[in-house]
């Protein structure tokens, strides 16, 4: 997923990923995380990372609407993640979706008012945030 990064506009998937695999709920959480549309935006953001997790963020033209989506790479520990919004409005509310082990889909997290982004992820999960700014 860093062919933003490496400055690839395209890539293909040839084949349909299994209903409910892995793959299914990974394309699932860039293309239709709440099952009614959402996805990740029209504009790619900059984000850093820590080794274990990685960041892939996107904001809509208004830069009022932020879809953020971490994946802890560690098989076997849980990882902390505080998403530094600093340079953005105050967050206005977010919700949170996560797929791991164990998971049949992206299940909803529930949401916050208020806040920041600051989760601990399950080993190996896929976690989409969806994030409105004031």
């Amino acid at each position: 997923m860093r062919f933003g990064a490496a400055g690839i506009d395209y890539a293909f998937y040839w084949f349909l990923p299994p209903k409910n695999s892995p793959v299914y709920w990974a394309f699932r959480a860039y293309r239709n995380f709440d099952g009614k549309g959402g996805q990740f935006l029209t504009r790619s953001m900059d984000a850093r990372m820590d080794p274990s997790v990685s960041l892939f963020a996107s904001r809509d033209d208004s830069g009022k609407h932020l879809v953020l989506i971490a994946l802890n790479l560690d098989p076997a520990k849980a990882a902390q993640v505080n998403v530094d919004l600093a340079g953005c409005a105050p967050i206005a509310s977010r919700r949170w979706f996560s797929y791991g082990a164990g998971s049949t889909s992206l299940v909803d997290q529930g949401s916050k008012a208020g806040g920041s982004v600051d989760e601990t992820l399950a080993p190996y999960s896929i976690n989409v945030f969806d994030v409105i700014l004031k």
